[in-house]
């Protein structure tokens, strides 16, 4: 149901020219795919030279509800200086209960998991646009817009027996040379998409913990956040001057998490110099301390660790009295690289690898002349417009080597947050001609 009363033509507003109250609520169901409810046999392999069935992988549910959401909005439409300029506010909540999920279930069995209904997630969220004629002139016109929109998933309920968290993903690349890798899960009470893994060892000021120098790593699997942005944004700036006309876009989001397993990868291959890492600035000031390279006589480095220095890591290390004081302890630069990233063989600690996803993109630039009728006399054509057009022009962000835009798909689901090897994004330019006969 939904109802909306237009507040401007039942009072004069002055200088609001138009504004608009809307409000919706909404009770929806969601069925689940067909044969979930029964065993189903399909096709398998001959056995004996007969032909055989296999039956479900899953454990079936006949009692299986309807997935429920319920949602509401409430909404601002308003216009000012006869229309020039306008914002419209939408603030919206939704909850969606008895979701239909698969439970892991004991190998025993004869099933890899079960069919059942639980847990609930909450959707609350605001969108804000503002547009405008930021000049309006016979011979330039700038026509602005602003899109803001902030969303936040949280799981409140958990499916009936499930603790610790649910296994969205399990593990999101088990090959991978790690013993116990990157879950994706969701948490009671927490946004969804949490990033779950082997986490540095850090003091209560969340400094990192160093033995014999190193940094360690918790026995223990924690989450260190979500995928989930703050807020996304896009600003649509079009320019008309003449017979020129210019459109730009930017957008972005601001926060979120992103691993990136292609960053990995490359420190495992020594692909990255430090430069590359956010996380690790080796060269900082007050930070990781590196001593010079020894040069021999010609000037060239030498490469023996032992003559090369070493790296004291930023942190704090426990005394022979058991209590935490600042790291002093140098070891070589190879050793200190390896630990800190989980070491080459084995990729468990996630934190090396996981970045502020917060970017800005100019997502598109079009530039278009439209030729004047006068100089199109005799060609049989009415109008004639040419225009250029550049796509993923420039990218800023602090996430190294990779989009921070990039999902992966794991399990048959779409996974933001996570990267793997990743084709570059392409920055792509086209031409158009557009012609009226």
């Amino acid at each position: 149901a939904s109802a909306s009363i237009i507040v401007s033509e039942m009072a004069d507003l002055g200088s609001i020219s138009f504004l608009k109250l809307r409000a919706a609520v909404a009770a929806v169901g969601s069925d689940t795919d067909p044969y979930l409810l029964n065993n189903t046999y399909s096709p398998a392999a001959m056995f004996g030279g007969y032909p055989a069935f296999g039956i479900n992988t899953f454990a079936t549910n006949p009692n299986l509800r309807s997935e429920r959401t319920n949602s509401s909005e409430f909404g601002i439409d308003a216009r000012f200086a006869k229309g020039r300029f306008g914002a419209d506010l939408a603030v919206y909540d939704m909850t969606t209960e008895d979701q239909i999920i698969y439970l892991p279930v004991a190998t025993s069995t004869g099933r890899t998991s079960r069919l059942a209904n639980g847990g609930a997630i909450n959707n609350k969220g605001i969108e804000l646009q503002l547009f405008g004629d930021i000049v309006k002139s016979d011979k330039l016109t700038w026509n602005s817009r602003i899109n803001l929109g902030a969303n936040r998933a949280r799981v409140t309920e958990l499916p009936d027996g499930v603790s610790g968290g649910y296994p969205i993903v399990a593990s999101m690349f088990p090959n991978d040379g790690g013993t116990v890798g990157l879950e994706y899960v969701a948490v009671e009470g927490e946004l969804l998409g949490q990033l779950k893994g082997l986490t540095f060892m850090r003091d209560t000021d969340g400094n990192i913990i160093h033995e014999g120098g190193l940094p360690m790593v918790s026995e223990e699997k924690s989450t260190i956040g979500s995928y989930q942005p703050k807020a996304r944004i896009g600003w649509m700036n079009s320019f008309s001057v003449g017979n020129w006309q210019a459109n730009i876009l930017f957008d972005g989001q601001i926060g979120g998490l992103i691993y990136s397993r292609s960053h990995t990868l490359h420190n495992t291959a020594g692909n990255l110099v430090n430069d590359n890492d956010p996380n690790l600035d080796m060269n900082a000031i007050g930070g990781r301390v590196i001593y010079d390279v020894t040069y021999d006589g010609n000037g060239e480095p030498v490469y023996n660790l032992d003559q090369a220095g070493g790296v004291v890591g930023s942190g704090v290390m426990y005394d022979a009295s058991g209590n935490l004081v600042d790291n002093t302890v140098s070891v070589p630069i190879r050793d200190y690289y390896y630990k800190y990233y989980g070491n080459v063989w084995s990729r468990d600690n996630i934190e090396p690898s996981t970045f502020d996803a917060s970017y800005l993109k100019l997502r598109e630039l079009s530039i278009a002349y439209t030729i004047p009728a006068d100089k199109l006399t005799n060609t049989g054509l009415k109008g004639l417009t040419v225009s250029f057009v550049g796509r993923n022009l420039l990218l800023f962000t602090k996430v190294p080597t990779i989009d921070p835009e990039t999902y992966s798909i794991r399990n048959g689901l779409f996974v933001n947050g996570y990267e793997s090897t990743s084709m570059p994004s392409l920055r792509s330019f086209g031409f158009s001609i557009n012609a009226n006969l």
